[in-house]
């Protein structure tokens, strides 16, 4: 009996959600015009995990990639994401409540 019958990680990977709403994903862009890159932070919105596509929206202000906004809605594919994280439900740029509600 093959061991692979019990454990495929390529089928455990489909049913665990690596990627879930309000998680960041660090995507590399590269400014069409000037040909330099920059790492930024987008916030998932949604994610299909069959095409393997992550939806969400910049969390970052771009600064050589003037293409793009903050709150750009953008689509990633897994294999462009170079970092995950979970801020708590605080943007990656401001660092506060994303509600507009004070710590005090």
């Amino acid at each position: 009996m093959s061991s692979s019958r019990w454990y495929n990680p390529h089928s455990w990977a489909r049913l665990v959600t690596k990627y879930k709403r309000g998680d960041h994903i660090k995507v590399e862009f590269e400014d069409k015009h000037s040909g330099q890159a920059e790492w930024m932070w987008l916030e998932v919105d949604e994610v299909d995990e069959e095409k393997q596509v992550v939806f969400g929206r910049l969390d970052s202000q771009p600064v050589l990639n003037t293409d793009l906004r903050l709150g750009t809605e953008l689509a990633v594919s897994f294999g462009k994401i170079v970092d995950h994280r979970n801020f708590g439900g605080l943007s990656a740029v401001f660092a506060g409540p994303r509600d507009g509600s004070s710590n005090d």
